[in-house]
């Protein structure tokens, strides 16, 4: 085909063009995924071998791994029979396809039957009920939940609450920023671990919790309200009202669309304040 090739060079522009001006217009992280089908699942194999740098993860769906004599799974042979080290994943299924596709998919399958290399994630999947055209859906959904396994913060099945308490969900989220290399937030999951403690008038540990987010994540206006809740259920109430004023300056600094409710927290301390204040005159 005429048209067909400069894989390389399309993969320069995503890399030296595309990329940092999507950085520069949302906020990111340093993790991408490259999914492709058919024709675009052979190129985003080539690109999570030629790239690294560029793609931790790579979702195929019916590549078309036939292509000019089975390049890519010759490329793939090469390329991993190296390799001792690839912190990565790869996922990649195939419908109801035989001939070449399928002789290309189970090809790619016995390279990584042996020995992947060390930290490598790979997975396949060969949905024998759907067609070339269907495998996208169940092979995009099930890619993503191998790329995210274990991304949910384990339960303990007889307390219903986080496995291990706030250590338990400081070190899965610790876990999860070292493997994903960048810093996965925790701060829903703790903040829902002190709220639950809270309303079982565990005060000293929802606060301890409810602490955990504001060392995280000090630029937060919502750990210093949740701090407030836990403080106030405690009896604390100055040092509730501090951090709820604490809330309400950082909501009004950085936008937070809480900040009526952050608000209407602060005036709900300072009159029950009042009383208190009239009382001790």
């Amino acid at each position: 085909y005429p048209t067909s090739g400069g894989a390389n060079k399309f993969l320069d522009f995503i890399e030296t063009e595309l990329v940092p001006e999507v950085d520069k217009r949302y906020a990111t992280q340093p993790y991408r995924i490259i999914t492709g089908h058919s024709l675009g699942g052979l190129f985003a194999i080539h690109a999570l071998m030629n790239r690294p740098q560029l793609f931790q993860s790579c979702i195929a769906t019916s590549p078309s791994t036939w292509w000019d004599d089975f390049f890519v799974v010759r490329e793939a042979e090469q390329f991993f029979t190296k390799k001792r080290e690839f912190n990565k994943t790869l996922f990649f299924a195939l419908g109801d396809e035989g001939g070449p596709m399928g002789q290309g998919f189970e090809r790619l399958k016995k390279i990584f039957d042996s020995a992947p290399p060390k930290g490598f994630v790979v997975k396949s999947a060969h949905y024998t009920d759907e067609l070339h055209t269907s495998t996208e859906l169940r092979g995009h959904y099930a890619g993503l939940r191998t790329i995210f396994a274990g991304w949910r913060v384990p339960v303990d099945p007889k307390t219903e609450l986080p496995a291990g308490g706030l250590e338990g969900v400081t070190q899965h989220f610790r876990r999860l920023s070292e493997r994903f290399g960048f810093k996965v937030s925790g701060e829903k999951s703790i903040n829902s671990l002190g709220y639950r403690l809270l309303g079982q008038k565990k005060y000293d540990e929802a606060i301890a919790a409810f602490n955990r987010n504001v060392e995280w994540y000090p630029q937060s206006a919502n750990v210093y309200d949740s701090l407030a809740d836990g403080l106030e259920g405690a009896g604390k109430r100055d040092e509730a009202l501090r951090n709820v004023q604490k809330a309400v300056e950082l909501g009004t600094k950085n936008g937070d669309p809480e900040l009526p409710a952050f608000q209407r927290h602060l005036d709900k301390l300072l009159a029950a304040s009042k009383p208190a204040e009239a009382k001790a005159k």
